[in-house]
């Protein structure tokens, strides 16, 4: 799984006040701890940014590169309960498996996983027609607040899915293989 990234990016001194403060603020409120998120972007500036946004805030995360490889590492994670994934956060417009896939075969698993949708290219922007009414999108550049608020207001569907019958296995067993 070359299109994994486990380790964490080297810290940076030099991040602007404004920046700090929305991390600040965003790492004291409770409920991160556990919550694990997979950034799917084919594009690693994206990748770390988002990472180091979303880490210091408190929350675990993984990362792939395009939505094949995001595929195969929920499928994993989603075999042990410690592991396992409560939201996406992808990329609409990536190569082999684009965004818009992606989310369409996370919806189908029970419980489904929610998905937050990033773009910054006319692709992508063109074609949220694709998506279900009520998808979470967030346009490209965004701002450390935009994305840690919008997670904010996904992660309670995810606490809901969490709490359904269905195990989360089961789900990961419903997709098929990919080569």
């Amino acid at each position: 799984m070359a299109a994994l990234e486990a380790e964490s990016s080297p810290s940076d001194p030099q991040q602007s006040p404004d920046l700090n403060s929305t991390l600040r603020t965003w790492s004291g409120r409770q409920g991160h701890r556990g919550v694990r998120i997979l950034v799917v972007d084919d594009d690693s500036g994206i990748r770390w940014l988002v990472l180091r946004i979303l880490e210091a805030a408190g929350y675990r995360v993984m990362m792939a590169s395009e939505g094949a490889a995001a595929l195969r590492a929920a499928e994993l994670a989603m075999m042990d309960s410690r592991c396992a994934i409560h939201l996406v956060l992808t990329d609409l417009d990536m190569p082999v498996l684009d965004g818009f896939e992606l989310g369409r075969r996370l919806a189908a698993w029970r419980p489904p996983v929610p998905v937050i949708y990033m773009s910054g290219t006319t692709y992508g922007l063109s074609h949220l027609a694709r998506l279900s009414p009520g998808a979470h999108v967030i346009e490209k550049p965004f701002s450390a607040h935009t994305l840690l608020r919008e997670v904010s207001l996904v992660l309670p569907m995810a606490a809901a899915a969490l709490r359904s019958p269905a195990p989360w296995p089961a789900a990961a067993t419903t997709l098929p293989k990919h080569p």
